[in-house]
């Protein structure tokens, strides 16, 4: 995970990764630093409560929807078994803003509970079944994209991107995910 504690500092399967995230092109679309931290005129609207954070993803967001799900943990080479078992899991996450560029969310996962730090304009390393990987995250307008990529390019394994974005007529947290040819679209409701 993304620059988790030393508790927290384990080798994650692509399920787990999955069952958090959780990965669209692969390469961002060039943007002004005054786009990327633009705040809408209404702050409570649910977005840009926070300086440089375009969204607020605070609060407690459970797993609403699937669709590609199977298909993107196969692509990443989860084992079949898994899958069947990643695929029944409605995961909970809980979000806070540790400061203006990092985002952190829990979640309590089938091996315990999991901190994934996410540093906005940064890359951190991490390490996946074994393969180490850089993630880099940034906002694409009101979009928060973290790309996961090998660090050592000679590896023939294939880039993953997440997508989130906030619908606000729903109140929803919308996670697209792309690696390879496989896509998967997750939705997270909000809780109150």
């Amino acid at each position: 995970s993304c620059g988790a504690s030393a508790a927290d500092m384990h080798a994650h399967t692509p399920m787990e990764i999955a069952l958090a995230s959780p990965p669209q092109p692969l390469v961002p679309e060039p943007q002004s630093p005054a786009a990327a931290s633009a705040a809408p005129a209404d702050p409570t609207d649910g977005v840009a409560l926070h300086v440089g954070s375009p969204v607020d993803f605070t609060g407690t967001w459970a797993l609403a929807q699937s669709v590609g799900f199977k298909e993107y943990l196969e692509a990443t080479g989860v084992t079949w078994a898994k899958r069947q078992i990643a695929v029944k899991l409605r995961p909970v996450q809980e979000w806070a803003l540790a400061d203006n560029n990092i985002w952190e969310f829990t979640m309590q996962t089938p091996i315990g509970r999991r901190i994934e730090r996410i540093v906005v304009n940064g890359t951190v390393e991490d390490e996946i079944d074994g393969l180490h990987v850089l993630k880099e995250s940034f906002w694409d307008r009101d979009e928060l994209v973290t790309l996961c990529r090998p660090r050592d390019p000679a590896k023939a394994v294939a880039h993953t991107e997440f997508r989130r974005r906030y619908d606000k007529p729903a109140d929803r947290m919308v996670l697209e995910i792309v690696t390879g040819k496989a896509r998967c679209t997750r939705i997270f409701e909000r809780q109150r």
